[in-house]
């Protein structure tokens, strides 16, 4: 409620000029309301007209100006609206730091596949299938679980190829270079010549290494010369590039068992439980370069394929003449180039082994030579299961088993093949040998045993 006082006084000059005292001015001051001119209220508090109110009375504690409850409305919707902003963003950044982790995670698993970073050393075995080209052996060896990203390996091999130059022909100029790595970009380079076979790999060698592993053309820092003689067998082969450091040998024997090589004379090759290795007589002996590190498989190959040039088709056609496969003329090679004592003497062993084999009845059907008992003994025993060995002893006895062994007992040379196909021609059914290498030869059971004694006595 609005109040004013009005105040009356007299003038301050009387008539006649004199002035009025303090004491009369205040005696005449008084003091008028006129509630005719109390001011009408302009906001909303309600006039106070006497009531009594309490502290506790509900309604004046609830009620509250409208401005102040407008105030407060305004801050309760600030605040809502600036909690939603905050999930939203922190939802953002959430989002954005697990697409980088993800991100960040294939980056390093695509870098482990070209590099080796972190990469396991077990041992995986892969078949290489013949003509395989470089985008399907990286599917077999993520199938095998050998890379992990097989689209980011395929666009790496072909970055890498461009950038090496790799295929790219000598002479180019500038620009000509350019082109043809980006070429390669797109189209890949000239597709490697690979080596089918099985090959045991392992994670840390790296996509790079495990694609040289298959290549037909394989270069290392060094390389060995190696000679095989004849007459050796496939464990002693193994040793040798071992011990050279050209293939590891628990690889070599693996290749020999397990990897298929597309050459037309393996087609005939006996595949007896009995035998000890297939390739047994097939490993040419001669004189090699390998490279430190060679890949088993590409060793093997170059063995054979020595092999291939020195069949001939003449030996083909002699071999069916005599009514014999590849297999059974090696074998009977690889046993001459165990029991002769030199190539003078290879002719006449080989006619024994033709007698006996053509009239078993002379011979009770056996062969009965000790080479092909001490291949067994001498060779087999030390690196095989004891299982293994009494099946291969009493299938390559041929003391006790009739006819020709299983397969061959070693890798013969060319003189030895010579030999089994076209033996002399005699009537001889035995032979022994002094410990000079003298040869005694019989035809029949009492003047071997004869030379036997004679032989004896030279010792």
């Amino acid at each position: 409620m609005k109040f004013f006082v009005k105040l009356d006084k007299e003038p301050d000059i009387r008539p006649g000029g004199s002035v009025p005292s303090r004491k009369e001015k205040v005696k005449n001051f008084v003091v008028h309301i006129d509630e005719n001119e109390i001011a009408t209220p302009q906001d909303d508090t309600p006039v106070y007209k006497g009531e009594v109110y309490f502290s506790n009375h509900p309604t004046q504690k609830s009620r509250k100006p409208a401005s102040a409850r407008a105030n407060t409305a305004v801050k309760s919707k600030n605040t809502g609206s600036n909690s939603s902003d905050t999930i939203v963003l922190v939802a953002f950044v959430l989002v954005i730091c697990t697409v980088a982790l993800c991100l960040s995670l294939i980056a390093i698993s695509c870098l482990n596949d070209a590099l080796a970073i972190n990469r396991g050393t077990e041992i995986v075995t892969v078949n290489i299938p013949e003509g395989a080209t470089t985008n399907e052996i990286i599917d077999i060896l993520h199938d095998n679980d050998l890379v992990k990203n097989k689209v980011f390996c395929k666009v790496f091999y072909k970055v890498a190829a461009a950038a090496k130059g790799t295929g790219m022909p000598s002479g180019l100029n500038s620009f000509k270079q350019i082109t043809y790595r980006i070429g390669v970009l797109f189209k890949g380079p000239p597709e490697p010549n690979y080596i089918s076979g099985v090959y045991y790999l392992q994670p840390n060698m790296g996509l790079e290494g495990m694609l040289y592993e298959f290549r037909a053309v394989q270069a290392g820092p060094r390389t060995v010369t190696l000679v095989f003689p004849e007459g050796w067998s496939i464990p002693q082969i193994a040793e040798r590039l071992d011990e050279y450091g050209v293939c590891d040998s628990e690889y070599f024997y693996k290749a020999i068992s397990e990897s298929e090589f597309d050459f037309p004379f393996l087609s005939g090759v006996s595949g007896s439980d009995n035998r000890t290795y297939r390739l047994e007589g097939y490993l040419f002996p001669s004189t090699y370069d390998f490279f430190e590190g060679e890949s088993a498989n590409m060793a093997i190959r170059r063995l054979l394929e020595a092999f291939d040039n020195a069949w001939t088709d003449e030996f083909d056609a002699r071999a069916k003449e005599l009514g014999y496969t590849v297999d059974e003329i090696m074998t009977i090679a690889s046993i001459i180039q165990r029991e002769a004592a030199d190539d003078t003497q290879m002719g006449l062993v080989s006619s024994v082994i033709h007698n006996r084999l053509k009239n078993p009845a002379g011979s009770n059907g056996r062969l009965e030579c000790d080479s092909t008992r001490d291949y067994v003994k001498r060779y087999i025993t030390p690196i095989t299961d004891i299982n293994l060995v009494n099946k291969y002893s009493d299938a390559y006895n041929t003391y006790s088993a009739q006819g020709l062994p299983p397969g061959p007992i070693c890798n013969p040379g060319e003189d030895a093949i010579k030999a089994a196909l076209y033996p002399s021609d005699t009537s001889y059914y035995y032979f022994c040998h002094d410990k000079f290498g003298n040869i005694y030869m019989a035809k029949t059971k009492g003047e071997h045993d004869s030379n036997v004694l004679k032989a004896f006595s030279q010792n």
